[in-house]
């Protein structure tokens, strides 16, 4: 279970970090212009606020933590995978809004799992977790330029990391399902409405404005 979470862990990042090492060949390529092309990095971290916020508790509740982790794997191959491809600008900009989606259901849903499965450890896995994280946008800074000059082709740079979602969601469907207590399996899903409700939510909206 520890290896699937750090290998889900290192394909939340390569989707960003993967294109400004390759920023200039794009844009060559693409003819696309300086803001368009900062999309590419700025969509990504836009959805996976956003939609974390709006749809990541909705999704959670509709597949479970298991299935959504798996959906948001799949779609983060899937937008990997097209960049072997496209080429229109419009198209590059949408997998980035595409791997961003998949980005924010995973980071919603994964540390609850890591709670329910490590209980007692929960702030070591926590750790490893997030050192995932960055590990694998070192990762796609650091590999993506050589892939590209190997393959001689920037799509290559961009695509290769789709194996890495793939190797994560086929090891993720193959993890043991945590342990969950009676409690966990009963409890009643906290809304959007009621958890703004909360009083630590109001606090956190009165200091954000």
């Amino acid at each position: 279970m520890l290896a699937a979470i750090l290998l889900v862990g290192l394909t939340l990042r390569p989707a960003l970090t993967s294109v400004s090492p390759l920023l200039t060949a794009i844009r060559d390529a693409t003819g696309m212009s300086y803001p368009l092309a900062s999309m590419l990095t700025v969509l990504p971290v836009l959805t996976m606020g956003g939609f974390a916020l709006l749809a990541g508790p909705a999704l959670g509740r509709w597949l479970g933590e298991r299935h959504g982790i798996a959906a948001g794997l799949l779609v983060i191959g899937l937008a990997c995978a097209m960049r072997f491809v496209v080429t229109d600008t419009a198209w590059l900009i949408a997998t980035a809004g595409v791997a961003g989606c998949g980005i924010a259901v995973i980071q919603a849903l994964m540390p609850g799992v890591i709670k329910q499965h490590y209980a007692a450890r929960t702030a070591t896995a926590m750790g490893f977790y997030s050192a995932a994280i960055m590990g694998g946008g070192g990762l796609g800074a650091a590999f993506s330029p050589w892939i590209a000059h190997c393959f001689h082709n920037w799509h290559a740079g961009l695509g290769a990391w789709s194996a890495i979602a793939a190797a994560g969601l086929l090891l993720w469907w193959r993890s043991p399902r945590p342990a969950m207590s009676r409690r966990d399996t009963t409890a009643a899903p906290v809304s959007m409405r009621a958890f703004l409700r909360l009083p630590r939510a109001r606090r956190w909206r009165c200091t954000s404005a």
